[in-house]
């Protein structure tokens, strides 16, 4: 080969093996990849364990005693090793200025090679609650309210899935983030509004209407036209609200997912108020019996029901049941259906790979749909 196709061939590669490397420092910066040490691949209460046995191993070799074990766990307690956990950067990264990047200087490397990552996985759970927001955002008001959530989303940047609240944002700030390529969408809102409504309070609109509904943003004080707050908790509610709803719907029908709301909002109703509040099962030839349904049992684990007896005997004819239902129970148990099917669903991954299972098929496929149902 000619020497100059090889030097070209090598300044190729340089130039992709930089570009490559920058990559990944972007990568690290937003924190999609964590640096760790080799020893993080155990567990903290293996560690913990480990370095408990080493401890027990100076002091005695015979059982411990209830003081000795006091003295060895106080020790560990106080041994605090923040500062020598590994960043994967030969400078100290400041996760709190990554939007302010520092002037490298020329010649620095700014990536140890010889550094070792895992994928932060709370980033990406983040990201994909971030999504479903912006998604329950436009299916429940419209694509404008949607886009300004995703800049308010794209600012925090949060990468907690279980943080309460965001830290404040301004109003003007929100402003000047939103994508110029979006503009035409709130032109032609303003060209059907009143005279007068520029672009800015179109937007600041949809913050205000965004405060208002189901309470996703909350407004904090009146400094920069406005200062913001995400509440996740809020929104996380009213997202597990929608998939349970969802269920419903698809289980029991309309009429199931009217039951529910009727027992969230007035709580235990029997199945006369039922009927007396909700026209819709006035015209049903079936209205006086509503838990044959399917869905006010005991046996769905999803409502909850308070036998109150009109005589000391308790005959079933002079008594009365009254309906309840837990919205946090609800979730608790669709939980633990998913779980029981994916269970299920990697046992029989598991039968069909190694072969080696005796289990009939029609057994198999029975316990997954009674655990889906």
């Amino acid at each position: 080969m000619d020497s100059s196709k090889i030097e070209i061939y090598q300044r190729e590669r340089t130039v992709k093996y930089k570009e490559l490397k920058m990559t990944f420092k972007k990568i690290v910066e937003r924190r999609y990849l964590t640096p760790v040490r080799i020893t993080d691949s155990k567990s903290a209460q293996d560690k913990a364990s480990e370095a408990e046995q080493r401890e027990l191993a100076k002091v005695t070799n015979f059982i411990p005693t209830k003081k000795q074990m006091a003295e060895v766990k106080a020790k560990l307690a106080a041994v605090t090793d923040d500062d020598s956990v590994a960043t994967g950067s030969k400078r100290k990264i400041n996760f709190d200025s990554i939007e302010r990047p520092t002037k490298q200087q020329k010649g620095d490397d700014p990536i140890d090679e010889n550094q070792y990552y895992r994928v932060n996985y709370e980033k990406f759970n983040a990201k994909s609650r971030n999504r479903q927001i912006v998604e329950f955002v436009k299916a429940q008001i419209n694509q404008s309210a949607s886009i300004i959530a995703k800049v308010v989303l794209d600012i925090v940047d949060d990468e907690k899935p279980n943080d309460v609240e965001s830290y404040a944002i301004s109003a003007q700030r929100i402003i000047r983030s939103v994508p110029i390529e979006k503009t035409d969408l709130f032109n032609q809102q303003m060209q059907s509004a009143r005279r007068g409504v520029t672009r800015e309070i179109l937007i600041k609109q949809y913050l205000d209407y965004l405060v208002e509904y189901d309470d996703i943003l909350r407004k904090k004080d009146e400094n920069m036209g406005g200062m913001y707050i995400i509440r996740y908790n809020e929104i996380c509610e009213s997202l597990k609200k929608e998939i349970f709803e969802d269920v419903i719907m698809e289980k029991y029908g309309f009429k199931g997912v009217r039951i529910v709301r009727l027992l969230y909002e007035k709580s235990k109703l029997d199945e006369k108020a039922i009927v007396n509040i909700d026209e819709s099962f006035r015209s049903s030839p079936k209205a006086y019996r509503i838990n044959e349904r399917g869905f006010c049992t005991n046996t769905s684990n999803l409502s909850s029901c308070q036998e109150v007896p009109r005589s000391a005997d308790r005959a079933p004819s002079r008594t009365f049941y009254l309906w309840d239902i837990d919205y946090k129970k609800c979730y608790d148990v669709l939980l633990n259906n998913y779980y029981q099917t994916l269970a299920n669903i990697h046992q029989v991954r598991f039968d069909y790979e190694s072969g080696a299972s005796k289990t009939p098929r029609k057994e198999r496929k029975r316990r997954c749909i009674t655990t889906i149902e």
